[in-house]
């Protein structure tokens, strides 16, 4: 059995679908979020929270942050990939090469962020 075909490709598809939901839906979250803090703690009135929000909100936000997800999503599932084909010595390999993959993930993710940050900030219309 190819072990690409069978294990890498369906978890890298699982990744790019769900890592931009899961992106949409937290972004979601925070502005429902920050309407409760603001109309329940600070008093504020809900049409000029939301009114604010949208007046905000700029379509270019949105979509780079669904295309940087989609490029988190790559590194994440190729960097989890490789390790996971790679591990040997039991139960203490596999801790081993989750702690190496997480570490890889989160460094790459900083890396990735800051270029793609500054390419989308200075090539893509506003």
């Amino acid at each position: 059995l190819n072990p690409v075909q069978y294990l890498v490709l369906p978890r890298f598809l699982a990744f790019m679908v769900i890592l931009p939901c899961l992106t949409v839906v937290t972004d979601v979250m925070g502005m429902v979020g920050g309407f409760l803090i603001s109309t329940l703690a600070l008093d504020m009135n809900p049409y000029l929270y939301i009114a604010k929000t949208f007046d905000a909100l700029v379509l270019k936000d949105i979509y780079t942050g669904l295309i940087k997800s989609g490029l988190f999503a790559v590194l994440i599932a190729l960097v989890s990939c490789h390790q996971g084909l790679s591990v040997e010595g039991g139960a203490d390999g596999v801790g081993r090469a989750t702690t190496s993959a997480v570490v890889i993930s989160i460094v790459l993710i900083l890396l990735v962020d800051c270029l793609a940050t500054a390419v989308m900030y200075y090539v893509l219309p506003a």
